[in-house]
């Protein structure tokens, strides 16, 4: 096992005794990036940061109760084996922009039963077949990879966020099925264009966002089907998440039969799809 990677999952376990917990990592590693957008924000500046001294502890190191790594380091190698020496990982953060190698084997993944985020984008990961028994799995990001589909993650059933690279329409549309509370973030393959897809009620929804904005209450009110289920979840996502939708020139056909947006021709408009679930 590389030397490096050890050398991060020390410093990351540090923070954990310290009583840092991942969630404040992570904003102070978005706060880093914020300041530089071409800062490659590795362990070492992080814990610059945070201050303090960094006593590591004597070989051999336990890593059995760590819950989270984060690593944005040029120095990470592509190999995931280290992960046998920390398998309670609840959170896993790793960015591929500046390492010396992507990730391609998710393999080592397999084992972490309680892992509840995942972050693995900017690597070379064609496929998920790894994830299909996490069943904890609550926020997975994967941009910036060549996956070929999502097939295995689709019987999720508690994901929150996901977010992909370019993906299939009715596979993001099965993955709501499964997983009704989720938001997915993806590029959509037809339209080359990103888009956010969610349930309201008993409706899955697909939609991307424009530039200007027109009256919500007859904008969106049109959009809804007449067999639209209303819930608590549906009307925080209609006033707090959809609200973009009111620049739309879109209408949602009732017929349901025929569960899809009216085309706009505006270039700028939303393009969409409504289905039935």
């Amino acid at each position: 096992m590389k030397s490096g990677n050890i050398q991060i999952l020390k410093v990351n376990l540090h923070w954990q005794k310290k009583g840092w917990r991942f969630d404040e990592i992570l904003q102070m590693r978005k706060q880093l990036r914020e300041m530089d957008p071409f800062l490659n924000v590795g362990t070492k500046k992080i814990q610059k940061e945070i201050g303090g001294r960094f006593d590591p502890d004597p070989d051999p190191v336990d890593f059995r109760n760590m819950t989270y790594v984060l690593i944005d380091d040029n120095a990470f190698n592509g190999n995931l084996e280290f992960l046998d020496l920390c398998p309670n990982l609840e959170q896993l953060f790793i960015c591929g922009i500046s390492a010396e190698k992507k990730i391609t084997d998710l393999a080592p993944l397999k084992q972490l039963k309680k892992l509840k985020y995942l972050h693995l984008e900017h690597h070379e990961i064609f496929e998920l077949s790894a994830l299909e028994g996490l069943t904890g799995l609550e926020e997975i990001y994967l941009c910036e990879n060549p996956l070929l589909d999502i097939s295995d993650i689709l019987n999720l059933k508690n994901l929150k966020t996901v977010h992909l690279p370019e993906a299939e329409e009715q596979e993001v549309f099965e993955l709501l099925q499964s997983s009704p509370v989720c938001e997915v973030h993806f590029i959509h393959r037809d339209y080359d264009a990103g888009f956010t897809a969610c349930r309201l009620g008993n409706w899955s929804f697909m939609y991307s966002y424009i530039k200007d904005f027109t009256q919500v209450n007859t904008q969106i009110q049109p959009l809804l089907p007449t067999e639209f289920t209303p819930t608590v979840k549906a009307e925080i996502l209609m006033k707090e998440k959809l609200h973009q939708l009111s620049i739309s020139v879109l209408r949602a056909d009732e017929e349901a039969e025929t569960p899809s947006f009216i085309y706009s021709e505006d270039p700028v408009a939303i393009i969409g799809k409504m289905g039935y679930k």
